[in-house]
């Protein structure tokens, strides 16, 4: 049977929508370089650890090309139970597909509840597929 805490977690993620409450995606290796011929996908997996009971939390991904500008934007709203134990995490999963993206420098920034938290810059290397 599964932990009190853990069941209160998916029913509340359940009761906000999301359809994916009872996986877990398991992270590949951080990576400084991308190529179109190799990766399928650029991930980012966020991990919030030993979050608040019942609280809030505003995750955001915003991804910026080579250019500077911002290419997409992904956004989870999360809230805990109350009976959530000390070591509870909040995760999110975000991908774009590389045929879809430019090659050059970019950088994925991590905002929590409107606050920066991390930011990251890889190389996407191949040819632009037309």
């Amino acid at each position: 049977m599964a932990d009190p805490a853990v069941k209160a977690a998916i029913a509340a993620c359940k009761q906000s929508g999301e359809t994916d409450c009872e996986t877990h995606a398991v992270p590949g290796e951080p990576r400084d370089q991308f190529s179109r011929e190799e990766h399928e996908r650029v991930h980012v997996f966020i991990i919030l650890g030993d979050v608040e009971p019942q609280r809030s939390y505003e995750i955001q991904l915003r991804w910026f090309g080579p250019d500077g500008g911002m290419a997409a934007r992904f956004t989870r709203r999360a809230i805990t139970p109350s009976l959530a134990a000390r070591g509870f995490t909040v995760t999110a999963d975000y991908w774009l597909e590389t045929k879809a993206m430019r090659p050059g420098r970019w950088k994925a920034e991590i905002a929590v509840n409107g606050e920066v938290e991390a930011e990251r810059t890889f190389d996407l290397v191949g040819a632009a597929r037309v």
